[in-house]
């Protein structure tokens, strides 16, 4: 298995009450994915009814969604949105006030083409991601990566002391370099599991 994760140990309760677990983690990759138990985890979210938001070039604004209003650090944030056909990721740059600013060029490029985040072609699912205020549904995840720490709160009979917990370090895991007049071909590789990636786009 060749993997581009680091396996996190050493947990124990960070919150009774939520059953919330905490492990010590590298905080200088803000990782998108966490495997636990060879199972992709769900980052801390809130899900927001697109009924409750309205788009502008800035970002959007939205109601009934409080919560997003008293994030610490909103810019830790993304915006994720699956439509028809596509699954855009979005970075957020502040929230205040019932409205949310987003990083530029990223929230440009996710808002022209087909199937785009303010213009889905079917009624699509939106959420606010990775916010530890957000961390409130057994299998979701946060990173903290000023204090490199990983919260994780448990599905049913998960055992902390005993999951195996992957938080992704790399973004490729093997490069395979040509140029035009000198392809790179006739390679195989055999025996080799990849796992275990990251994606720090847009």
């Amino acid at each position: 298995i060749l993997s581009g994760a680091q396996k996190i140990t050493g947990w124990a309760v960070s919150d009774t009450a939520k059953n919330i677990w905490k492990a010590a983690a590298p905080k200088d990759f803000a990782t998108r994915p966490l495997f636990v138990d060879n199972v992709l985890a769900t980052r801390a979210r809130l899900e927001v009814s697109r009924s409750n938001l309205t788009w502008n070039s800035t970002g959007f604004n939205f109601s009934n969604a409080n919560a997003l209003n008293s994030l610490a650090h909103p810019e830790r944030t993304d915006l994720h949105a699956v439509g028809s056909f596509t699954d855009r990721y979005s970075p957020v740059q502040s929230i205040a006030n019932g409205s949310a600013t987003m990083v530029q060029p990223a929230w440009a490029n996710n808002s022209w083409g087909w199937d785009t985040i303010p213009n889905s072609f079917r009624p699509s699912t939106v959420w606010v991601e990775n916010a530890p205020e957000l961390l409130d549904q057994a299998g979701e995840w946060y990173l903290d990566t000023t204090d490199g720490a990983l919260y994780y709160k448990p599905l049913a009979n998960q055992d902390m002391t005993k999951a195996d917990v992957e938080l992704p370090q790399l973004e490729v895991l093997v490069v395979l370099a040509g140029v035009h007049d000198q392809p790179v071909h006739d390679i195989s590789f055999r025996g080799l599991t990849f796992s275990h990636t990251s994606w720090l786009g847009p």
